[in-house]
């Protein structure tokens, strides 16, 4: 089975008023099991993230969507899916939108305990990533930071090597 809930990480509601106003923004924590799993819940994913972002009133949130597989076939391990690192925002986004994906992006990635998949497209030099910079900040010995190449099928022709390089670390070094 799969449960859903919402872990609501704003801590700074501690009067009466904002406690009222949250009881507006409920997520009941939601059983899914064997045979709802692939049809139901992206829906339930994308309906709490509705909810958190309704409660925030911003594009990113600090709460936290737990995802949690029962099964005997299961290990215990923690994923948790970052917003992609932005430069820039658009006309309709908030002014503190790059800061705070950045903030989020680099408190997960200074917890010690954290393994760090660096996702990066092959199509990219890995020169210019910004994941790759953040992690070899806080884990400079790369003892945690895993490179995950996307999109291989985009590399340059003649590009090939340098991401084969890359991957055997050549390039760079990783412990994992």
């Amino acid at each position: 089975s799969v449960s859903i809930q919402w872990n609501n990480n704003n801590n700074n509601n501690n009067n009466n008023d904002k406690k009222e106003e949250e009881e507006d923004f409920v997520f009941d924590t939601i059983e899914l099991y064997k045979d709802d799993i692939n049809t139901k819940l992206p829906d339930v994913i994308l309906q709490a993230q509705d909810v958190i972002l309704n409660h925030t009133c911003k594009e990113v949130s600090s709460d936290v969507i737990q995802v949690t597989v029962h099964s005997p076939e299961c290990l215990d391990l923690v994923l948790l899916d970052l917003p992609g690192m932005v430069h820039t925002r658009g006309l309709t986004e908030s002014e503190s939108l790059v800061e705070d994906i950045n903030d989020l992006i680099t408190t997960y990635l200074s917890n010690p305990r954290c393994v760090i998949l660096a996702v990066i497209a092959a199509n990219v030099d890995y020169h210019n990533s910004q994941v790759l910079a953040m992690a070899q900040k806080v884990d400079p010995e790369t003892k945690r930071t895993i490179p995950v190449i996307t999109k291989p099928d985009l590399v340059d022709v003649g590009a090939e090597e340098e991401v084969v390089e890359l991957l055997l670390g050549r390039k760079m070094k990783f412990e994992l």
